[in-house]
């Protein structure tokens, strides 16, 4: 019995009405409950759910002590890192025109799509519908090009 009061067995701890209580088994082997050297060994709280202390539970389920309640962002940090899954997402960059310009510039390349872009930029500043030319100094931005009385 000596052997008894060192170490008991789950299955042991019930209350009076026979319902098996809320204990956590810890210990080196499963089942097994460890006991204080002072305590009792059919010592159970009735509404103790938890009989560890809260540094022991969390040694054991290698989780973080926090006693206080502290925001420390262990949920973000235990989270699958998204880096590579948003990468994946996009397609990969495609060379472009400008990019073969800047790679090659000793070579003369033509781009049919900004040659277009131009000649209708020409045509629209010749109907007069074309953006207004910026000023070169301050004193010309804050002259008004209105109507004279």
């Amino acid at each position: 019995m000596d052997h008894h009061n060192d170490r008991l067995r789950v299955d042991d701890l019930r209350h009076r009405d026979h319902v098996r209580s809320k204990t956590t088994r810890i210990g080196p082997h499963e089942g097994i409950l460890q006991t204080s050297p002072g305590q009792s060994p059919f010592h159970t709280q009735k509404n103790d759910p938890n009989p560890l202390p809260p540094q022991v539970q969390s040694r054991i389920f290698s989780t973080i002590f926090n006693p206080a309640a502290q925001r420390l962002g262990n949920k973000v940090l235990r989270q699958r890192l998204r880096g590579p899954s948003l990468a994946a997402y996009y397609p990969r960059r495609v060379a472009t025109f400008k990019n073969l310009r800047a790679l090659y510039p000793n070579h003369e390349l033509y781009d049919e799509d900004e040659e277009d872009r131009l000649e209708h930029i020409q045509i629209a500043k010749s109907r007069g519908k074309g953006a207004p030319k910026k000023k070169k100094t301050a004193a010309e931005s804050r002259k008004k090009p209105g109507k004279k009385k």
